[in-house]
């Protein structure tokens, strides 16, 4: 499913919505085009894993931290440092 993000949930997910229901998709950032793969499907909310970027956000940056996937202590690296500020 292609979806785009609309904007930055409080846990740092990104949230795109289908038929005004949200969709919160971890790594994802707001305005990025991205395919997803549905993990969790909620009467009120779903949850998604990125299978593809297809629009990076201006915003994105490379992970400094080679373990940034695996630990998910820091939700924003990916995220440039002023993105991180606001």
């Amino acid at each position: 499913m292609r979806v785009k993000i609309e904007r930055m949930g409080i846990n740092g997910e990104g949230i795109a919505f289908v038929n005004r229901q949200p969709i919160f998709i971890e790594g994802a950032l707001p305005q990025e085009v991205v395919d997803i793969e549905i993990t969790e499907n909620n009467s009120r909310y779903r949850r998604g894993k990125i299978i593809n970027i297809v629009q990076k956000s201006k915003d994105r940056v490379r992970c400094s931290c080679r373990y940034h996937r695996q630990c998910g202590a820091c939700s924003l690296m990916h995220v440039t440092y002023q993105k991180q500020l606001q």
